[in-house]
């Protein structure tokens, strides 16, 4: 694999500024963090949103016990949950490598004897390391993972309601 960065003249180590560079990559990765918060914030918020939607409009509450009114209804808005759900996974995931490149470039700059390409060279890392995303990730992912079992649920409640409706 050739290095991305091999058309631009390295800088030695002698002539950078690391804790400049190293306040540069600790910020960046904050502001990356912060700026994932945000996205999945408004995700899971639109995930609610939908999982109010299918309360609202497909479960009947007249008798003692839940009723599924409308099926069809809860398996599509249950299948769009997933679907967002499955969105917020990714996004998750993308924003958690990025995270950790960028506070892996800082750890880098910390060391003075690296020059600009090995801070930058994103192939420095381990190949035998298991990436582990931040701990916002974890946390984030466990609340869009219950969504994902609600809406799962939901799929499941539909298809079992298709199914004994069905003539035989």
């Amino acid at each position: 694999m050739t290095n991305p960065y091999e058309h631009r003249p390295d800088i030695p180590a002698n002539e950078l500024q690391h804790v400049e560079l190293w306040k540069y990559f600790e910020s960046r990765g904050a502001s990356v963090k912060d700026t994932m918060f945000n996205v999945v914030t408004w995700i899971v918020g639109f995930a609610a949103v939908i999982l109010g939607f299918i309360i609202k409009e497909t479960i009947s509450l007249e008798t003692d016990s839940l009723v599924v009114s409308k099926p069809f209804t809860l398996f599509v808005l249950s299948a769009a949950g997933m679907l967002v759900v499955v969105y917020a996974r990714v996004l998750i995931g993308d924003f958690g490598d990025h995270i950790n490149r960028n506070f892996d470039r800082a750890d880098r700059a910390r060391d003075k004897s690296k020059s600009l390409l090995e801070i930058l060279d994103i192939d420095q890392v381990d190949p035998n390391k298991t990436v582990v995303p931040p701990k916002i990730c974890k946390y984030i992912l466990r609340v869009v993972w219950a969504f994902g079992i609600v809406f799962l649920l939901g799929v499941l409640v539909a298809v079992v309601k298709f199914i004994s409706r069905a003539p035989c």
